[in-house]
């Protein structure tokens, strides 16, 4: 199992102890208090999934509204990603709420500043009130890249996407499925 960070943890440890709503044991956003988890919340985030390749930002924490220049809320997840991962995210981010499991990737990201940052971040699903499995909440740690930021001033640097998409048991078991192409290259299966 991978070295998880504590505030990662600290996030994890909350979300366990939330009344889960429906028969995928996954707690509604209504019962998530931010309070609860009070130091994270510079670094929290949640997202909302409108359909297939839309899931729209809805609320950042100051620390990454700071690091990508305020761009970000209600901002579109998808746009950030080169279209080549897009399958790949959507469907790390549906096995998410499919089996219930935390999501652990990292990637690197430019917001259109000049400026590149390494993004480490865990995601865990919630469900709005009709019971569907439709939220995220997770908390990113952004680091500035600045060999990728000098470099960009002198040549078009690739966004390649995640460098790392994994999941996290959280005592449900891990998703199992058939190899899938767009998730093959991160090893996520058993």
């Amino acid at each position: 199992m991978p070295t998880r960070k504590p505030h990662f943890e600290e996030l994890i440890n909350y979300w366990q102890t939330l009344p889960k709503t429906n028969e995928n044991n996954v707690p509604c956003k209504t019962a998530f208090d931010p309070m609860q988890v009070a130091g994270l919340l510079p670094r929290l985030f949640f997202c909302e999934q409108m359909s297939k390749y839309n899931m729209h930002i809805r609320l950042m924490g100051e620390t990454l509204d700071l690091a990508v220049g305020n761009a970000v809320p209600n901002r579109n997840v998808y746009e950030s990603l080169p279209e080549c991962d897009w399958s790949a995210a959507e469907l790390f981010y549906a096995t998410l709420s499919a089996q219930p499991c935390a999501g652990h990737a990292a990637r690197l990201v430019s917001v259109g500043n000049g400026l590149f940052y390494d993004m480490d971040a865990v995601m865990l699903p919630l469900t709005d009130r009709n019971c569907e499995a439709s939220f995220y909440v997770g908390l990113a740690d952004t680091r500035q890249n600045h060999e990728k930021s000098v470099q960009a001033q002198f040549e078009a640097v690739d966004v390649t996407g995640f460098s790392t998409m994994e999941y996290w048991d959280l005592g449900y078991g891990l998703p199992r499925f058939e190899k899938k192409a767009p998730l093959e290259r991160f090893g996520l299966f058993h």
